[in-house]
């Protein structure tokens, strides 16, 4: 299993929202915040590619070729009875088929990651009492 949180992306430029579950990838380390979606989230949203940089990433799977798009997104964490935002984070356009939060979009969110293998977590200012579960996997990329 895999921590996963309902997030609601808004484009900065176009006011464009959706909520969307996103894995919380701890060993997506960044250097500001910076979030990886799909190409087809990143049209619903509005972004336009000639407006984006390019950029290399090396990935598990070797390089890979991405759209970077700077402090384009607010995100903000839906837990049902909280919410944790906005964070303005950099948009990475990547053949994805769901949202990556990088490192230090979890750490500017609060999450605390308690347990990944059974989906648990927490903000990090709740009492170490308070587990909250993982939400469902969604593909973006599906038919």
């Amino acid at each position: 299993m895999a921590i996963r949180v309902r997030v609601r992306i808004r484009a900065v430029s176009t006011g464009s929202s959706v909520e969307v579950v996103a894995l919380a990838n701890s060993g997506y380390e960044t250097e500001t915040p910076e979030i990886a979606m799909p190409r087809s989230l990143a049209e619903r949203l509005g972004l336009r590619p000639q407006e984006a940089s390019r950029d290399f990433y090396m990935t598990a799977g070797g390089p890979t070729e991405v759209l970077r798009f700077p402090e384009a997104i607010e995100i903000t964490v839906l837990a049902g009875d909280r919410e944790e935002g906005p964070v303005l984070t950099d948009a990475i356009v990547t053949e994805t088929d769901e949202v990556l939060l990088g490192d230090k979009v979890l750490g500017a969110l609060k999450l605390d990651l308690v347990d990944p293998a059974r989906g648990l977590w927490r903000f990090r200012d709740e009492p170490s009492d308070v587990l909250r579960q993982s939400a469902e996997r969604e593909f973006l990329n599906s038919p």
